[in-house]
């Protein structure tokens, strides 16, 4: 009988020394978040525990077919759906545990910010119209964040908007659904606003007293800095010219329209400034000169005026009252002596 109490308290101490040995091994783990929005990353924190020795690897299975060794993994989820996520411990005896949380993990799938414009270049002002072509995740778009480069802003989903100054303009629309999810499109240098040449030109004088008549037209278009310009002349008279300062020679008498078109090539649109002067070349016939005076009769010492009437304008006269007496005022007063 006390053979058998000595055999039995032995194997209770085997026992008790072989679960004192081996121990107890037990898996868990937590997440920061367990929600989010395509793409989201997520830390995992091993807080898995060994009585008997050390955890000596661990392995993650995130249930989307990628697994890992690391011990306290950060793990982006890239696809929408519910994900359950185990972890295996295993300790340096070969005792091991795993830890399965169903559907731990929640991800939605985040919208797709996409949007066009019409027109994306042009001369300024461009009024440019923006579409908003984003496409949704896993929740309908309710929000719409409109960055048009110059600082000024829109929350419309279809905004419009009016580019003043010659510039190349950022834009960028950020998008958010009904779960928070959002996404941004940036689009470098998408809008380009070039400027417009103010056309224009002079000449000495815009009426000629003879024909032909030849004319310097002089070039005074306003051209934006850097620019190529190109320059169409159309006199009036059916002849036309692309010299940037003209001389043209006017072969009939007439009232002439001119008109000038500025064109910067350097531009991807072309920009250009048309003027256009009705009458702006008055030639006259030759030999049309005419005068009126008054009285146009009359006793001893008759004081008459003189007044040019000549439709072309001069700033040279040379009168002869047919008296031997002579003027170069353009509208002299003579007194004729009748005892002459």
């Amino acid at each position: 009988m006390l053979k058998f109490f000595t055999k039995l308290c032995s194997l209770i101490t085997l026992v008790a020394l072989s679960s004192s040995l081996y121990g107890q091994i037990n898996a868990n783990f937590s997440a920061n978040v367990n929600t989010g929005c395509t793409p989201v990353l997520i830390q995992f924190t091993d807080l898995s525990t060994s009585t008997a020795s050390g955890i000596a690897s661990w392995n993650w299975d995130f249930g989307d077919n990628t697994t890992t060794g690391v011990q306290n993994p950060a793990k982006v989820f890239n696809t929408a759906g519910l994900f359950t996520i185990c972890l295996t411990v295993t300790d340096s005896l070969g005792n091991s545990d795993t830890l399965c949380l169903t559907d731990l993990i929640d991800v939605a799938s985040s919208p797709t910010a996409e949007f066009s414009s019409v027109p994306s270049t042009g001369c300024a002002p461009v009024d440019v119209q923006f579409t908003d072509m984003s496409t949704a995740g896993s929740n309908p778009i309710n929000s719409w964040q409109w960055s048009f480069g110059t600082g000024a802003s829109s929350n419309l989903q279809n905004p419009q908007f009016v580019y003043n100054n010659i510039n190349s303009y950022t834009v960028s629309l950020t998008v958010t659904d009904q779960n928070g999810c959002s996404d941004q499109v940036v689009k470098s240098g998408h809008v380009t606003v070039s400027g417009i040449p103010a056309a224009g030109f002079t000449t000495a004088t815009t009426q000629y007293c003879s024909f032909p008549a030849t004319v310097n037209f002089a070039n005074t278009t306003n051209s934006p800095s850097g620019a190529n310009m190109k320059y169409q002349w159309y006199f009036g008279d059916g002849d036309s010219s692309s010299v940037q300062s003209p001389t043209h020679i006017y072969a009939n008498p007439g009232m002439y329209d001119v008109m000038l078109i500025s064109t910067d090539t350097s531009s991807s649109s072309n920009c250009s400034d048309t003027i256009i002067v009705a009458d702006y070349i008055e030639v006259f016939a030759n030999n049309n000169l005419a005068f009126a005076h008054t009285p146009t009769q009359g006793c001893d010492q008759v004081n008459v005026q003189f007044t040019n009437t000549t439709a072309c304008p001069s700033s040279n006269w040379s009168w002869d009252f047919g008296d031997n007496t002579t003027s170069t005022q353009e509208n002299p007063a003579h007194t004729y002596n009748c005892s002459l």
